[in-house]
């Protein structure tokens, strides 16, 4: 895993998909060995190890670095990519399904009645991530919608882009009514802008979020303060299970060692509606502007 996701905590998307993986590997009777591959930026070491056959295979988790999949690859070591999935590596991957999940969440907020609608983005998303942005706007544009660049921002994945991006949305002449978050660390952010602009959630804002991250964990590359955190009602999110996604890379990889030149593939896991509270419709006051 990369160094900079390296404070696992309680509730926090890591640390509950490594649980997912020790339980189904210790289950099957085998052990896993828990390694920073860029530690001091030198993953020689860890390829090493891989050559020499050290490992019957490897998941790597949040490991977005083209040059270190096919490096692992070259090894001759079995393979798997976790969370983030590249076809063009030749390895497998176990991602949520984020596609089918922004497009589900684009029908719900205009479902709704919800038409002048933002969205807050990870900026890495197209190059790294899941491609969530790209699926949600496409559904949206297939109901006859932009989302204009006014009520768009896109930053690092935590609570700081929440809140810097619904204080730009706001600036906006004509407000959106609903704003779809790339994570939930971002809602609550955006609930403390929406605290500071006395806007009140959902009845002058609807905000969606993704994922089940817990806004106690903190990772390195995504906290800057708990000043960003603001208080809101429970989020109303597209989720899934984070832990099955750990026991599905564990899986994955198992089932690789017993057929190494299958052809490799993504697994997407499904992505559900979790209800909360911090959705209305947009015939609520303040509603559609």
């Amino acid at each position: 895993y990369p160094k900079d996701v390296d404070e696992f905590q309680t509730g926090s998307l890591y640390s509950e998909i490594l649980l997912g993986m020790t339980g189904l590997v210790t289950k099957a009777g085998r052990s896993l060995t828990f390694l920073a591959a860029d530690a001091q930026g030198r993953p020689d070491a860890f390829l090493e190890s891989c050559r020499a056959g050290d490992f019957e295979g490897v998941l790597l988790l949040a490991v977005t670095e083209r040059g270190l999949h096919a490096a692992v690859r070259d090894t001759g070591t079995l393979a798997v990519l976790v969370d983030h999935w590249d076809p063009a590596t030749g390895l497998d991957g176990i991602v949520d399904d984020s596609s089918a999940g922004a497009r589900a969440a684009a029908r719900y907020l205009l479902n709704l009645g919800h038409r002048a609608i933002g969205y807050i983005g990870w900026a890495h998303d197209e190059a790294k991530g899941p491609r969530r942005e790209r699926a949600f706007r496409v559904e949206l544009k297939r109901q006859g919608l932009e989302i204009p660049e006014a009520w768009t921002w896109r930053g690092v994945t935590g609570p700081e882009s929440g809140y810097r991006g619904l204080l730009k949305l706001m600036q906006a002449p004509k407000r959106p009514s609903a704003v779809f978050c790339f994570n939930t660390l971002m809602v609550h952010g955006a609930y403390k802008a929406a605290g500071e602009l006395d806007l009140s959630v959902p009845r002058d804002v609807s905000l969606l979020g993704y994922g089940n991250e817990d806004i106690r964990s903190v990772f390195k590359d995504t906290w800057d303060s708990k000043d960003y955190v603001g208080h809101g009602p429970p989020v109303t999110r597209f989720a899934f299970d984070q832990r099955e996604l750990g026991r599905a890379a564990a899986r994955r990889l198992l089932w690789r060692i017993e057929r190494p030149t299958a052809p490799a593939r993504a697994v997407r896991l499904p992505v559900a509606l979790v209800e909360g509270e911090s959705c209305g419709t947009a015939d609520r006051r303040g509603g559609e502007r």
